[in-house]
């Protein structure tokens, strides 16, 4: 005899294979097995189930789906498992009208031929024949069931899928494949507005064979010169900015790195002005070049626009607040537009002028033997102005002691070393408390010493003329330094 269902088995318990290794403490599906057959309990209510020691409620902590058995809560690794299917009663009571539905009969339950309702007519081969209301309904019809193969291929407007068949929007970009619309299909006439068009066109190049020219000459990019025009379709140089305004026309180039002082430098053109001003991250401005048409001068400002200095309309180079300072890898002031044509051009350069003081030393002793001994000073230091390799120079000396040795008299310390050279150079006595006799006495000067000579070229004894040591003496002179 058939049964709808599983067949019962009167009177017959079994034991359910042990799932137990499954738990794991996630998984909650567990297939029913006996002697490792797939087993179908009837309900929920026909199984006994125990999790560690624990009976489970049957339709609350585990449901019944065929062979498959669901926990509500995922058993935990190690806990035990037993089940037994309990032995099905046989029912020989008449079933009631409407009571078996469509999950109780297998598919093959209706025949072909066998069900004809007032809406569906199914032939002996099971193909709808016939709908009473003249369509099928789409609740009749089953999901994925027409295949483009059903669908006729369109010889019109009215046949197949026309585009009164699909929805406002119902194509989307996915459903098309790519590159499927071509040039081709664009009308010529209808042009892509520019919002249709994304503003970020990520890695991608806009590649143009000619010029690119927007809103007339507003912007043209002259491809093949590699030239730039801003306000004119012509642009004679890499980038030509070109306005004709009663105001002001500015470019601005800016570098937004943060740690920059300067952030940003703008080349202004106006009226009788023309200027490249430079400001730092706060807008403030730093510094400006300008020139001035109506005044003719040329003007240079630095330190929040302070002005430094001016070129004026004669060439004059005014410096207003600062020096003229020449590095050292400078090579001077030429002057050769006011030489006399007698000298040459090296002779016309200043390359060099300074002032400054000095510390001296008085001795006496052999000269060159350097056993002269230092005297104690009460005063005493000099003053010089070099311009060129020309050093002026002027001496005092007080001595409150001197050990007194005999040899020649010599002052220690000159600024520069004395060049070797046959051009006359010396020192002259100003003023003397120590020297009797200095009328006598000349002052040669070598090295970075003054060497104090007798008129016949002998050396200037200490002790003789009558050295007075606590006495002041003063000298001057010039010499070439090497």
């Amino acid at each position: 005899m058939a049964y709808i269902g599983a067949e019962p088995l009167p009177g017959q318990n079994r034991e359910v294979d042990d799932i137990s290794s499954g738990f794991n403490g996630n998984a909650t599906q567990f297939t029913l097995q006996v002697n490792g057959l797939n087993v179908s309990p009837e309900t929920a209510n026909n199984i006994l189930v125990n999790i560690g020691g624990v009976i489970q409620n049957p339709g609350t902590d585990y449901t019944i789906a065929a062979s498959t058995i669901t926990f509500t809560t995922a058993p935990a690794s190690g806990l035990s498992f037993f089940g037994i299917i309990l032995g099905a009663g046989i029912n020989t009571a008449t079933v009631a009208d409407d009571t078996i539905g469509p999950s109780k009969l297998i598919n093959t339950a209706v025949t072909a031929g066998s069900y004809t309702t007032a809406d569906i007519t199914v032939d002996a081969q099971g193909r709808i024949t016939a709908a009473a209301s003249g369509s099928i309904s789409n609740a009749e019809i089953a999901n994925n069931a027409v295949t483009t193969a059903k669908i006729a291929d369109s010889t019109g407007a009215s046949d197949g899928v026309t585009t009164a068949k699909l929805a406002t929007d119902a194509v989307t970009a996915a459903k098309l494949a790519d590159n499927a619309v071509v040039n081709a299909s664009v009308d010529a006439s209808a042009a892509i507005a520019g919002t249709k068009i994304s503003p970020d066109f990520g890695s991608q190049n806009i590649v143009t064979t000619g010029g690119l020219t927007v809103d007339t000459t507003t912007l043209k990019v002259d491809a093949s010169n590699n030239r730039v025009g801003v306000g004119t379709a012509s642009p004679d140089e890499t980038l030509h900015i070109s306005g004709n305004s009663s105001g002001a026309i500015s470019a601005k180039i800016e570098n937004t790195f943060s740690s920059d002082a300067i952030r940003f430098a703008i080349l202004e053109l106006k009226s009788g002005v023309g200027s490249v001003r430079f400001h730092d991250q706060g807008d403030t401005l730093e510094g400006e070049i300008k020139y001035d048409t109506t005044n003719n001068f040329m003007l240079f400002a630095t330190n929040g626009n302070q002005e430094r200095a001016r070129i004026d309309s004669s060439g004059n180079l005014s410096i207003t607040d600062g020096d003229l300072v020449i590095g050292t890898a400078g090579h001077g002031i030429d002057f050769s537009a006011t030489g006399d044509g007698s000298g040459t051009t090296s002779s016309e350069i200043l390359d060099e002028y300074e002032e400054g003081s000095f510390d001296v030393n008085y001795k006496t002793g052999a000269a060159g033997s350097n056993t002269l001994s230092a005297g104690s000073y009460a005063t005493t230091g000099g003053l010089y102005t070099k311009i060129g390799n020309m050093v002026h120079f002027q001496i005092r000396i007080k001595c409150s002691s001197h050990t007194a040795q005999g040899g020649q008299i010599v002052i220690e310390g000159l600024p520069f070393t004395h060049a070797s050279t046959n051009i006359a150079s010396g020192a002259y006595i100003t003023a003397s408390q120590m020297l009797s006799g200095a009328n006598n006495v000349r002052l040669i000067i070598g090295g970075t010493q003054i060497e104090f000579q007798n008129l016949d070229g002998t050396a200037f004894q200490a002790g003789s003329g009558g050295v007075n040591f606590n006495n002041e003496f003063h000298c001057a002179g010039s010499y070439i330094a090497a």
